[in-house]
């Protein structure tokens, strides 16, 4: 329908002040989340410029609020920052807590 044409009396679509407040809503949420996009995507370039410059694929990140691995991948352009697992104890290695394997 163009902007300029109306509807005709009692054809007119219904409006439902809940739905329209739920649009506003997410669309105001989906806003904030693509300017939060943009920003996780220049922050993205500026680490893999740094991990380039300083010849590193891998790094490690021990300081604050948890530890993380900072990774670049042969043959892309890419860089992954993922949470980092927590080190293996004996039990998740195979290992009696005793230090003997198990049999």
């Amino acid at each position: 329908m163009s902007p300029t044409q109306e509807f005709l009396p009692g054809a007119e679509p219904p409006k439902i002040a809940e739905l329209d407040e739920a649009a506003r809503v997410y669309v105001d949420i989906r806003n904030d989340r693509m300017q939060l996009t943009e920003q996780e995507i220049e922050a993205r370039g500026v680490l893999l410029g740094l991990m380039i410059y300083h010849k590193l694929k891998l790094y490690r990140v021990a300081a604050g609020r948890e530890p993380l691995v900072v990774t670049i991948f042969d043959g892309e352009p890419k860089v992954k920052v993922r949470k980092e697992a927590p080190p293996a104890g004996p039990a998740d290695m195979g290992e009696a807590p005793d230090g003997d394997a198990d049999v």
